[in-house]
């Protein structure tokens, strides 16, 4: 049976370093697979924290600039690209290992995708200039008197969830929370699911570390360049944590200390949801992110 290796945790838990460590331990066995919603973006390189150049010549890695910023990515698109990459991989002799900590993508490519159908772009672009238009939280409000099952369990800052909640009743007539449960077969294989953990004070402190060397890196410069390349807040991409408050300071809506301090809590916060989805699967194996040498047996005796 082919085998598989997730390598997950929260933002700023040190998923890239473990994985680039155990390639190193172990070479010419893996090939990684990101599983992280803004580094399938082009351009989108520091606000989404891209492995470095020189680790990307070391170890091939897939689903890393792969769409333009313009293009509403989906998990269904990512089960089919993360598919393909997998067969690619496996072709050479080698095994996946996935790194990334988005939820939803590994839970649909590992689980089975939702049979919730899928609506137009245009009606995806509609829902998503009323939100820019109006605020999230006015489109949160619209899907509480829609589906209140599923605006209860959607945060109303989670621009992604509303969009998709909203796209489902405009496309189908039917509510999104009447298709949870239900999904397509799930991908088969052998699999270790890996969880790097750590202490709330000790993971908070590097992801406020993360995004002041962002900023140092010319993240406002970056997000700029897009901007004249014609991606803007109604792209999906730009909407995502950093790029959103960076865009508000360039229109002067924030200053920018303030839209630093704003991509921190907001990076927390999004963290903490991590943290709590993962521990939900009791399929995650949880390491200490510090914890190479464990880490390493266990990927040993498993690829044995």
């Amino acid at each position: 049976m082919r085998k598989i290796i997730v390598l997950s945790g929260a933002t700023a838990s040190g998923k890239s370093r473990a994985s680039l460590h155990l390639c190193e331990i172990f070479p010419d066995t893996f090939e990684i697979v990101s599983a992280d919603s803004i580094q399938i973006y082009r351009y989108l390189d520091i606000g989404s924290s891209k492995p470095e150049k020189s680790d990307l010549q070391k170890v091939k890695h897939h689903l890393i600039d792969i769409v333009d910023p313009s293009y509403p990515y989906k998990a269904s698109d990512f089960v089919s690209d993360a598919l393909s990459a997998s067969e690619d991989i496996f072709s050479r002799g080698k095994i996946p290992l996935f790194v990334g900590g988005s939820g939803m993508y590994l839970e649909a490519f590992f689980e089975g995708l939702s049979v919730t159908p899928e609506a137009s772009s245009l009606i995806i672009q509609q829902i998503q200039n009323e939100g820019n238009l109006m605020g999230w939280d006015s489109m949160h409000e619209q899907l509480m008197e829609i589906d209140p099952d599923a605006a209860k369990k959607i945060h109303s800052n989670d621009w992604q969830r509303i969009t998709r909640a909203l796209s489902v009743f405009r496309a189908s007539g039917r509510r999104i929370s009447e298709y949870w449960g239900k999904r397509t077969p799930k991908i088969s294989g052998d699999f270790l699911f890996i969880r790097l953990e750590a202490e709330r004070d000790k993971l908070y402190d590097a992801i406020n570390r993360r995004v002041d060397e962002m900023v140092e890196k010319g993240f406002v410069d970056e997000v700029v360049k897009l901007l004249s390349m014609g991606y803007d807040e109604k792209s999906p991409s730009m909407n995502s944590i950093g790029y959103s408050q960076i865009i508000k300071y360039l229109k002067g809506e924030l200053s920018l200390d303030y839209a630093v301090e704003m991509i921190k809590h907001d990076t927390r916060r999004y963290a903490k949801k991590q943290i709590i989805w993962m521990r939900r699967k009791d399929y995650y194996l949880p390491f200490d992110f510090r914890d190479y040498c464990g880490i390493s047996e266990k990927v040993s005796e498993f690829i044995k």
